[in-house]
């Protein structure tokens, strides 16, 4: 048996105003939740998780790969249900948008205004890659904090006044 000490409280974590930003909302959410009560139970500390992101099945996702092979379609409840948890465990959903290609038609998607109306009501926050979106949130959801997703800076000229445009 090993005599390794195991840091306790405060120290646990050994860096302070660490944030983390974990991939998953949607897939293993619930995986995320039960690690930090596990942590919690066990050295009294969580880990710094301030968002957890990931996209339903979208339109505007972009085709994102997910794993979820049980759920195929979108569903109105589960949606809320994830928004909630997360919420209630102190982590803030982000929803990812990935679609480069969103049109001025793909705007009045009923699933992806749906979204982002849940989105709205839950506090939580939206990663972009796409300026017609971009313009849309902040015109039909003007309380969204947008983040700018790596691919909005791939296909746009990259001067300081474009990078500082990125964010809200």
């Amino acid at each position: 048996m090993s005599n390794c000490f195991l840091p306790q409280n405060q120290d646990a974590l050994l860096f302070k105003n660490v944030e983390y930003s974990v991939p998953g909302l949607f897939l293993f959410s619930n995986l995320v939740f039960r690690l930090n009560e596990i942590l919690s139970n066990k050295f009294s500390q969580t880990l710094p998780i301030k968002y957890l992101y990931g996209s339903p099945v979208c339109i505007w996702n972009g085709g994102r790969l997910l794993f979820n092979t049980t759920k195929q379609k979108f569903d109105e409840q589960s949606l809320l249900s994830e928004l909630k948890s997360c919420i209630s465990h102190k982590i803030i959903p982000l929803i990812t948008f990935s679609n480069m290609s969103v049109t001025e038609n793909d705007l009045s998607d009923i699933i992806g205004n749906f979204i982002l109306k849940a989105v709205s009501d839950f506090g939580g926050e939206v990663i972009v890659s796409n300026d017609i979106l971009k313009k849309y949130i902040n015109k039909m959801y003007p309380n969204i904090k947008l983040h700018a997703s790596v691919l909005l800076t791939v296909y746009n000229e990259r001067s300081a006044k474009f990078y500082m445009n990125l964010s809200d």
